[in-house]
């Protein structure tokens, strides 16, 4: 068993975090630069995608190592819950921290410094929603956000605009790699589920932890799938319908629940190899479950399996199952393309959602319902296949446009703000007009926050190759909101009228997900990490050489 030995204080994983958020910081803005990562004997990865890089850091020191780990994950759950601003996580964290450390000397309470820290981070949450401008369906400021993501590549935030034109703000868009040199714009028949795999046993691509099943046959049941025996039963139904021996298809199950025992013989079956298949379950809640399962059934061409239908597992039927050219299944959503279902019943079905909507005494909350139901059953799918001259570019585009959709997404979702940090920066006030309430060390955490908070406007002046402290006292000599740097001309002025956002949850997001971190960094005082000197090789340390080194 390796052994462990324990370190007093936290200087090794700030050093970690230093260097990995040191490396990062460099992508930030419209003139940051590109990061070059060695991938073994490939050609180099040459990106300015903070996750990206974020990714490619690991140190041989285990304290330092932690250090890049903590910054990883921080960004990782930006990434996940807001799909950018993974830059603008770590580098707040970094200052966070440098500024927290100060105090970590004095005799104060590291407790209250936390709690001061979250409360002081609360009150800029607040700040952002109140300044917060709805975007509704306004593409183009849509197209301003999805460009200032792509590091201020206006053709993107062209291809997400034309995306959202054909298959509607709330559509489904993805990005995927070309064939060719050209970038383009693809439109598929789909259908978007906001579930996705019942167990990570269902994955069959974990690069990027999904469930990918090509042309599946598809149950949609709403009932609690109890037994073995039940499911093996429908699934011999496949059998008669092919006239052949065993499943030919993967099998996508959506149902309401499925038994425990049964999910595991499920799982065990497909990483034997003995078929391909995945479980969703759950699909939202109440009367609206019901709603969109019947939408999955009619899409895809499948029964719907209740008692209301006449339908149940206990009298199992091939032509319960519908199909489609393919499924991706992620952790919290699944995308089913090209769906078998009959057109004319499709249409009949969006002409009714359609109607429900325009009814009297119809409720923001059920139109909202309403609206997602009639963009997953008629939206489609929108695919932006990136192009390039080599496999890199491509790749490189994909993952910047996957980032530009995701932040319009966000921006749709809660809105648009002045960019350029300059949120940050006026955020200060907030803090500044709550912090009295704040009693023992609690102020120290608020300050912390008010002296980090300007660090994402001094980042990007930085890289434009201006002084920051500089182009932040000019800011503050306004009292105007909106007004900022523009680091792609070199010019003050009102963001708002230059195109310079930022989504409000990418900020929201960012900034909780760095203050949890760094709080829990400043409180650590001890680490357990392997030691190293008793992890070397045996026959190294009786001299018998194993030639490694």
């Amino acid at each position: 068993m390796d052994n462990k030995k324990i370190t007093t204080g936290n200087s090794g994983i700030i050093n970690g975090i230093n260097k990995t958020v040191d490396t990062i910081k460099v992508t930030l803005g419209p003139k940051g630069r590109c990061v070059a990562i060695a991938d073994g004997f490939d050609t180099p990865n040459i990106t300015r995608d903070g996750a990206t890089v974020a990714k490619a850091i690991k140190f041989n020191d285990p304290e330092e190592d932690m250090g890049a780990q903590i910054v990883k994950h921080a960004a990782k759950i930006t990434e996940a819950l807001a799909g950018d601003g993974t830059s603008t996580t770590s580098i707040l964290l970094q200052e966070l921290i440098r500024n927290g450390s100060k105090y970590l000397d004095d005799n104060v309470n590291l407790n209250e410094i936390k709690s001061g820290l979250e409360k002081a981070q609360s009150w800029v949450t607040e700040y952002i929603k109140d300044n917060s401008i709805e975007v509704g369906d306004d593409l183009e400021k849509i197209r301003k956000i999805a460009t200032i993501s792509a590091n201020n590549d206006p053709k993107v935030g062209d291809y997400i605009v034309q995306a959202m034109e054909k298959v509607g703000v709330n559509g489904v868009i993805t990005a995927d790699l070309s064939g060719s040199l050209e970038t383009f714009l693809e439109t598929k028949d789909g259908f978007r589920v906001d579930r996705g795999w019942a167990s990570p046993h269902f994955v069959n691509n974990a690069k990027n932890g999904t469930c990918v099943l090509q042309n599946p046959d598809i149950l949609v049941c709403g009932e609690r799938i109890a037994t073995i025996n039940q499911l093996v039963g429908v699934l011999k139904t496949l059998e008669d319908k092919t006239g052949k021996q065993g499943i030919q298809n993967p099998i996508l199950i959506i149902c309401d629940d499925i038994d425990d025992a049964t999910l595991t013989w499920l799982a065990y079956n497909c990483n034997i190899g003995a078929l391909s298949a995945c479980v969703i379950k759950g699909v939202d809640f109440g009367d609206n479950r019901q709603n969109i399962m019947a939408d999955i059934a009619v899409s895809v061409g499948a029964q719907y399996i209740c008692s209301e239908n006449g339908f149940s597992l206990s009298e199992p039927d091939h032509t319960f199952f519908g199909g489609a050219s393919k499924a991706v299944i992620e952790k919290d959503s699944c995308v089913i393309y090209d769906g078998q279902g009959d057109k004319a019943l499709i249409s009949e079905r969006l002409e009714i959602l359609k109607d429900m909507i325009q009814a009297e005494g119809i409720t923001d909350y059920e139109k909202n319902k309403l609206q997602r139901r009639i963009a997953s059953l008629g939206g489609g799918v929108c695919v932006i296949r990136s192009g390039g001259a080599s496999e890199m570019e491509k790749v490189n585009g994909k993952q910047t446009i996957e980032d530009a959709i995701l932040a319009s997404k966000s921006a749709i979702s809660e809105g648009v703000v002045p960019g350029g940090g300059s949120l940050f920066v006026r955020a200060a006030d907030a803090i500044k007009k709550n912090i009295k309430t704040l009693t023992g060390d609690e102020k120290i955490g608020a300050e912390i926050l008010i002296f980090s908070l300007p660090i994402i406007m001094k980042t990007i002046a930085s890289n434009a190759g201006k002084i920051g402290t500089e182009v932040i006292e000019q800011v503050k000599k306004s009292k105007t909101f909106g007004y900022g740097f523009n680091a792609k001309t070199g010019e003050f002025g009102n963001l708002m009228d230059m195109g310079i956002l930022d989504s409000a949850r990418v900020l929201r997001v960012s900034l909780e997900n760095a203050v949890s971190a760094a709080s829990m960094v400043l409180l650590t005082q001890k680490s357990i990490i392997p030691d190293v000197q008793e992890s070397e090789c045996h026959c190294c340390k009786n001299n018998d050489g194993c030639g490694i080194g």
